[in-house]
């Protein structure tokens, strides 16, 4: 365990070290920790972190930005045991781990067993992830495999504001931001993170923010989408305007049709994530995760399309092994970095 220690105090101080004040860290908490609240399973499971790679699959040094973080975050719990993160970064470029290979069982099975060469473990699951640049803010979804299968069982998806870090962990030219300023009382309290080595510890002081109490008005339920009188809504996010055109079941699968226009006067860019877009059904199930279809681009990860002002642009999610019969009390749909929401949709066949 020392060892270990040792390692994960080498692999902090290589890669974190930069990022003591970076906005990223609390979000990328967030995701390891939900990522970890979503596992339902044995504790003390051993993990082998793979890669965060960008939508296009290209490696940057995002990644290991990333991998740094979930380190850090995973290192006191109780579910997850990560092995070895300089073996797990090798092994996995070695074999030339990509999004491409995340399907393929036979990669995995060569996978544990390069790991159990180079560890003496087969990992219980892999966690990797994908990076969506939406130019002015940052999706990562990140995925867990069991070893065994090929379907991620676990999935959470985090978006936060670009800024000129991410800039930089993308490779993309610099673009300065302008900076909000806290309130006049808000006192920064900044802290040098150490990180020490006991047996069997290792200790880290963060950032802390001491502010006001600051009594925050509470803030209204979002009205759900008027329905016109063809039955089915409308709704505005930013410049796109979405109509539902159609919602029916074919088969054992659920097809929810729309259309989207840029009513801008210049063309921009969506994105719509199927991580986070769900439905609740009139019994209170929730389905997640739809293959969705913007244009030509098709995905169960994400999607995105340049649209010309004014131009309509096709739209589907399709939700699979959806029972017969539902009603939809609530459609959510992960846009940009936000969602738009649609309640009692009637289903047709």
């Amino acid at each position: 365990m020392k060892y270990f220690t040792l390692l994960i105090t080498a692999f902090l101080m290589q890669g974190s070290l930069f990022s003591q004040t970076s906005a990223l860290r609390e979000p990328l908490k967030e995701l390891s920790s939900d990522l970890e609240l979503r596992y339902k399973g044995r504790p003390g499971i051993k993990i082998a972190l793979l890669e965060f790679r960008t939508s296009d699959d290209r490696l940057l040094p995002f990644n290991a930005f990333i991998r740094d973080e979930f380190v850090l975050n995973y290192q006191k719990s109780t579910e997850f045991k990560l092995i070895d993160p300089f073996m797990s970064a090798k092994v996995a470029t070695d074999n030339a781990w990509s999004m491409k290979t995340v399907s393929s069982f036979p990669y995995y099975e060569k996978l544990g067993r390069q790991f159990m060469e180079k560890t003496g473990y087969v990992p219980d699951a892999y966690i990797y992830g994908q990076i969506q640049d939406n130019q002015e803010s940052i999706t990562i979804t990140a995925y867990m495999v069991f070893t065994g299968s090929t379907d991620a069982k676990v999935i959470y998806a985090i978006s936060f504001p670009s800024d000129e870090q991410t800039d930089r962990l993308l490779g993309k030219p610099v673009k300065i931001r302008p900076k909000v300023k806290p309130a006049p009382d808000t006192v920064y309290v900044e802290k040098r993170i150490e990180v020490k080595s006991d047996p069997d510890t290792v200790y880290v002081e963060r950032l802390i923010v001491v502010e006001p109490e600051v009594e925050i008005a509470p803030q209204a339920e979002p009205e759900p989408a008027i329905i016109p009188s063809d039955g089915l809504p409308a709704a505005d996010y930013e410049q796109f305007h979405f109509q539902l055109t159609e919602i029916r079941y074919i088969g054992d699968k659920l097809y929810i049709r729309f259309t989207v226009v840029n009513n801008n006067n210049i063309e921009n860019e969506l994105y719509i994530g199927a991580p986070a877009t769900r439905i609740i059904t009139n019994e209170g199930d929730e389905y997640l995760r739809p293959e969705v279809s913007l244009g030509s681009a098709q995905s169960n990860y994400s999607v995105n399309k340049k649209l010309v002002s004014g131009i309509p642009m096709k739209a589907e999610l399709v939700f699979s092994q959806i029972p017969p019969d539902l009603t939809i009390k609530l459609l959510e749909i992960s846009v940009q970095d936000g969602k738009i929401m649609f309640k009692e949709l009637p289903v047709g066949r």
